[in-house]
């Protein structure tokens, strides 16, 4: 019985509390005094009457009430006010089992002020114990091993997956600025399907369509307005939308239940008072009361029947964006004008444009400038020095062997590692550097103004340092190497594509140069580069139009000067350029994905020879053929080679 005595008055405290400060009745509140109330009858209902229950109860309920304002002026997070009811009111229990219980059957033999200055030393010690010993040994922990990590990396480790910008983000995006500019939302933004921001955008135009149909609504509910009173209230009472009325002194005459919801107070307590005082941010205060002044017909600021973006603030001080259109309202039999301000909520439709932003410029994973971001803005800089001198220096970044990371971790490992190379070169750069993620795991980074070589190879140098620092990944610690070509457009001349085709171009060259260090572009470069190119596209024609055959160079023995066997060689016979020297063709057979094409040709034709010679009545000598290592390590070449052998008749033991 002392137990529900004390929950429900309990309850009944906090209600009456909420009711008379807020003028409403909350529920959560309702629950939390009845816990409240709980909370301290439960030390001491056996030692208690039902009318110390109810004052127990009762003063339960206050203190959680008062509890949960005084966390909320402090600006404590308790979302579900677990410190009132449980920690506040658990103390006034333990407390009110000294001051109000019988001795008698509380048994512990003590007098009223000895069991109080018990129960005041228990909740001290469960104090210390609870909140300085932890405390205590967490700041212990935290100084060798971080709980948490910086607020930076919590925001990098919320993008967990790699984002392609396509076009319709910037249509999307231009149709929503066009929206928000005219305050025309009559049209539909452009919907790419099975896409991550076709979703977005299809979600968008359904709320876009919900707020025409509304506006509808709204614009038909104030025609019935302006002919029945009767009808004005029922509206008011059922719009969605805040919908206030003000004199020509900005005092609240109508201020609807929508309106109570939003901006956090009762209708009974802003009757009277000014709305632009009340509701309206300190910075465009003066503003706004100069337009109500002029009857909302200036040019600037808040317009009659016009779409208006506005800031305003709720009781609590949060401010919010909101679109405000005012209609006026004359009456005819007294000489005053009214106002009524149809206000909207928009914060949800702003982080939603914002949201559309992040996915157009940023990427999602590092959080650095994506490709399309990064590369407007590199044009933009080589427009600028083509006006003011200055160069442009672009730095193309590749990790390398991070296909073996992915492989071998797992893709979240690879995920790390590009945040972790995204932190690094943050740190090593200058805030007005540019530095972006160009996909998969090639980064660029941009420095402008009065660069020279010699500052670009020191920042490249720099790059190379951090990098080389190992990072922990799957609980290894790895090194990642990587390669840097290094391009300079001076004054402008050289234009963003053919600067970032340079850098690429000076990047594999690093990588030719034994990976991990840095190349600057050299115009003989690009040369090689063409060459390298037309090469590999002339490659499969090669094979299938016999420009490619063999010669074998004999091996003779040192000591009986004999002939002892063959190593095959491959040479190009190219019907426009000649022979081709294999230094110029066998690289790029090597990094084509035709190396194991190529390899299967030459072991084809080597025993193709042998079964020739064979026939021929030759003495057969083994055949030495160079083996690509990726082509060694694949699943074919045994059953390849042994399927030829079978074919032809030739043994192993004349290969080698």
């Amino acid at each position: 019985l002392n137990t529900l005595v004390a929950a429900v008055w309990g309850g009944i405290s906090t209600t009456l509390l909420k009711y008379f400060s807020d003028g409403y009745v909350d529920v959560l509140m309702i629950i939390n005094g009845v816990l409240g109330g709980l909370v301290s009858i439960t030390a001491n209902c056996h030692a208690v009457s039902s009318d110390q229950a109810f004052l127990i109860g009762i003063i339960g309920g206050v203190i959680v009430f008062y509890g949960d304002k005084l966390l909320e002026w402090k600006k404590i997070d308790d979302a579900i006010s677990v410190i009132p009811v449980h920690l506040f009111a658990g103390i006034w229990g333990t407390i009110a089992l000294a001051l109000l219980g019988d001795p008698t059957k509380i048994g512990t033999g003590l007098s009223r002020l000895d069991q109080l200055e018990v129960q005041l030393l228990g909740i001290a010690t469960i104090g210390i114990y609870s909140f300085v010993i932890a405390y205590v040994v967490f700041k212990l922990i935290n100084r060798f091993y971080p709980l948490r990590v910086d607020a930076n990396a919590e925001l990098i480790g919320l993008n967990v997956a790699e984002h392609r910008v396509s076009t319709e983000v910037f249509d999307l995006l231009a149709a929503m600025h066009h929206q928000q500019q005219k305050s025309d939302f009559s049209s539909t933004v452009p919907v790419e399907p099975f896409t991550e921001v076709g979703q977005i955008a299809q979600q968008y135009n359904r709320v876009i369509d919900k707020v025409n149909q509304e506006i509808k609504q709204r614009d038909q509910a104030f025609s019935a307005y302006k002919e029945s009173e009767f009808r004005k209230g029922a509206i008011l009472q059922a719009a969605m939308d805040c919908i206030v009325t003000i004199n020509e002194r900005g005092e609240i005459i109508e201020f609807n239940p929508a309106a109570e919801q939003c901006f956090g107070m009762s209708k009974r307590s802003v009757l009277g008072q000014n709305f632009f005082v009340l509701f309206i941010t300190e910075q465009s205060r003066s503003a706004a009361m100069s337009n109500l002044s002029h009857g909302f017909v200036s040019g600037d600021g808040l317009v009659l029947k016009r779409h208006n973006i506005a800031e305003l603030t709720r009781s609590d001080g949060e401010e919010f964006p909101a679109e405000v259109v005012i209609t006026q309202t004359t009456d005819t039999t007294q000489p005053r004008v009214e106002y009524t301000l149809h206000i909207r909520d928009i914060t949800q439709q702003i982080k939603l444009q914002n949201r559309l932003k992040q996915l157009a410029y940023n990427d999602p994973l590092t959080g650095l400038y994506n490709r399309t971001y990064f590369m407007s803005h590199l044009k933009q800089l080589i427009q600028y020095h083509q006006q003011t001198p200055g160069s442009v220096v672009l730095m193309f970044l590749d990790l390398d062997q991070f296909k073996k990371i992915n492989d071998n971790l797992g893709h979240k490992a690879g995920d790390e590692l590009l945040c972790e190379v995204a932190n690094r070169l943050g740190k090593v750069t200058r805030e007005l550097d540019l530095v972006g993620r160009w996909g998969g795991d090639e980064f660029v980074i941009v420095l402008s103004g009065d660069i020279t070589l010699e500052n670009a190879e020191s920042k490249a140098m720099d790059i190379l340092g951090v990098m080389r620092a190992p990072v922990t990944l799957a609980q290894q610690n790895l090194v990642v190497p990587t390669s840097i070509g290094i391009a300079i457009s001076e004054n402008g001349q050289i234009q963003a594509e053919q600067l970032l085709q340079h850098a690429d171009i000076a990047m594999y060259k690093a990588k030719q140069a034994g990976r991990n260090t840095y190349r600057v572009f050299l115009e003989e470069m690009s040369e090689k580069s063409l060459q390298h190119f037309q090469l590999e596209h002339a490659l499969p024609d090669a094979i299938k139009g016999d420009q490619l055959f063999l010669e074998y160079q004999p091996k003779v023995s040192c000591e009986t000067s004999e002939v002892v066997g063959f190593e095959a060689l491959l040479r190009w016979q190219h019907p426009e350029h000649g022979l081709i020297m294999p230094g110029d063709f066998i690289p790029v057979i090597d990094e084509s994905n035709m190396i194991i094409d190529v390899g299967e040709w030459v072991i084809e034709n080597v025993i193709k020879q042998l079964s020739a010679w064979r026939d021929a009545g030759a003495t057969l000598l083994p055949i030495a053929i160079n083996i690509s290592g990726h082509h060694l390590h694949s699943n074919t070449l045994t059953a390849y080679v042994e399927k030829l052998m079978t074919q032809y008749g030739i043994s192993g033991e004349l290969l080698e």
